[in-house]
């Protein structure tokens, strides 16, 4: 699809039914689709890639697992090769990429101020009308460069919500012969999910530790003190003390579990006063601020998944 390479996964694609298109701009490769590829549960689409994915939302909506794309660069060497111009009413916008008036606004407002304009104005429909297609555990791979990384995960924050951001992978490559100062070799995916909640449901969500289930067979049923003490003596007979999995040394009534930092590591995490439950008072907030926003913290607390101190002097965990 122009401008753009996209892949779309799905369980069960819709080989019996066709996607009308009335574009002469969009249409099926018949020999692929048609033709030798007549078998196969895989579509094959070709032309501008906003108006497939406008098309593809009416048979498509919630149905896709993994969209992977590697959109344009947007180096700056040259003015960007796709500067999308919305030329339409704001109500014509909100029905080509069911957005509502703030989108809208916000869309319009990214145009001309900068550098990354147009890039940015190329990028939010298609995310947007992206995010759509994915079923609520889908989750989305964008490849991108130092050059857009930071608007890249704007926007994507924007759209699919900081807490379902999964990881800013970096993908290692060859060094560029030609650098000005530095010669960088990696670049990098950022990795979301439509809903995390929904993601965790799956049943091969993460990696399972071979052990884990021995181990939460081992504790089930003990009290705190006798489940910790037979998890310390087990790492330490079986010489697991360096394996990750011996981090696994506390027990609630939810199971066995690990503690960790509850700041965040690129010190870009908000900075609002948090209460202590358990004394009342405010807890020491972060040098680099907390991992997550308020309502993720709300959650997390419902569902005792932070284990706050005795001492507000230190940062919650």
């Amino acid at each position: 699809m122009k401008g753009t390479n996209w892949t779309l996964l799905a369980k069960a694609m819709l080989v019996d039914k066709q996607v009308k298109c009335r574009q002469p701009s969009l249409f099926l490769i018949k020999k692929q689709n048609m033709g030798e590829g007549k078998n196969s549960k895989n579509l094959f689409f070709t032309g501008d890639n906003l108006e497939v994915l406008r098309h593809l939302q009416s048979a498509y909506t919630n149905k896709v697992d993994v969209i992977y794309i590697d959109p344009p660069y947007n180096t700056g060497k040259d003015d960007f090769a796709y500067p999308d111009k919305f030329e339409y009413s704001d109500d014509k916008l909100k029905e080509m990429f069911g957005i509502d008036e703030d989108q809208v606004e916000h869309l319009k407002s990214i145009q001309g101020k900068s550098s990354h304009s147009a890039w940015l104005t190329f990028m939010y429909p298609r995310l947007a009308l992206a995010k759509r297609l994915l079923t609520a555990e889908g989750v989305m791979f964008v490849s991108i460069d130092d050059n857009e990384v930071e608007q890249l995960r704007g926007i994507m924050d924007e759209i699919f919500g900081e807490t379902n951001f999964i990881a800013q992978m970096i993908i290692d490559g060859t060094p560029k012969n030609d650098p000005l100062l530095v010669a960088t070799s990696h670049e990098y995916v950022l990795v979301y999910c439509k809903s995390e909640v929904d993601a965790r449901k799956v049943d091969d969500w993460g990696y399972i530790h071979p052990l884990n289930k021995k181990i939460n067979d081992m504790v089930s049923g003990k009290t705190k003190e006798v489940a910790e003490r037979i998890l310390k003596e087990f790492y330490e007979k079986n010489d697991l003390k360096k394996d990750n999995i011996s981090n696994y040394k506390y027990f609630d009534d939810g199971g066995v579990y690990r503690i960790g930092p509850i700041d965040d590591p690129q010190g870009r995490g908000p900075k609002d006063i948090r209460i202590n439950p358990l004394t009342g008072e405010p807890l020491k907030v972060p040098s680099r601020g907390w991992s997550c926003n308020i309502e993720t913290w709300d959650r997390w607390k419902k569902q005792n998944l932070i284990e706050f101190p005795l001492d507000n002097k230190k940062i919650g965990v």
